[in-house]
């Protein structure tokens, strides 16, 4: 796979494929500067050739340099995509939700942690969207908690959790902001991948928190309304007080028990 650059034709490694390496020449359009730019994908009668100008002109160049962090962040050959969303509901998401857009294109650049930290919670927004499109919650705990008790939602329609998408999130920067970001340079230098969601062995660190089945025996919740629960009740059962994952939020009286 070769590309056209002032004249010469420059290519990518075999291995990368071809989304991937348009992925990377729409982030990279401008910093090349040039006016067009076709990619020569194929042999023989199967050779095609993709302007990537073309691309650029109707996309924009604000969501150009963001497309490579919105890639990796939805999902790629090396970062985990989102159980049931695919590139075409976040894009609808990415659509509606514009003010994601500079969020994705400064963690397509190289972020710092800080940098990272600091757009967090608009990535918890997009993810919020992402799952539920009528929700006003912009934390994805908080998203969790609401489509568990008030839609019966199952964990795998859901979000991840805040501890979960933070590895999520460092893997993407990794894969968008340093190594495509880096990829045209000649002999790129890139920050230890145990920094940025992945452990020592090369597995991704899916979250810091105590796996669940060493953190609770039990999930018991009721559907009690605020005003008490009843003996029927799911807590009062177990001797339990109502938690977050109940109806009532944790905030029922049990005067009328």
């Amino acid at each position: 796979m070769a590309f056209f650059r002032n004249g010469s034709e420059c290519h990518f490694n075999s291995g990368v494929t071809r989304t991937v390496v348009v992925i990377i020449l729409l982030s990279q359009f401008a910093a090349l500067g040039m006016e067009k730019l076709f990619v020569n994908y194929g042999t023989g009668k199967h050779r095609s050739l993709i302007p990537i100008h073309s691309i650029v002109e109707p996309l924009g160049p604000e969501k150009s340099l963001a497309i490579s962090f919105f890639h990796a962040f939805t999902g790629c050959d090396s970062v985990s995509s989102f159980a049931g969303k695919g590139k075409k509901i976040a894009c609808s998401v990415w659509a509606a939700f514009d003010d994601v857009t500079d969020s994705f294109k400064a963690l397509a650049n190289q972020p710092s942690k800080e940098d990272i930290a600091s757009h967090f919670n608009i990535i918890q927004r997009f993810v919020c969207l992402l799952f539920d499109r009528a929700t006003n919650l912009s934390a994805v705990n908080e998203c969790r908690r609401e489509l568990f008790t008030k839609k019966s939602r199952l964990p795998v329609n859901m979000p991840p959790t805040r501890e979960a998408l933070k590895q999520h999130l460092n893997r993407a920067v990794y894969q968008a902001g340093y190594v495509w970001k880096r990829s045209l340079a000649k002999d790129p230098s890139l920050p230890s991948k145990s920094d940025f969601g992945w452990k020592e062995d090369g597995m991704p660190k899916w979250s810091t928190l105590t796996d669940l089945t060493h953190a609770s025996q039990n999930l018991i919740k009721c559907n009690c309304s605020s005003k008490g629960c009843s003996k029927r009740c799911n807590c009062v059962k177990a001797s339990l007080p109502c938690n977050l994952l109940c109806t009532c939020n944790g905030q029922c009286s049990r005067d009328n028990d």
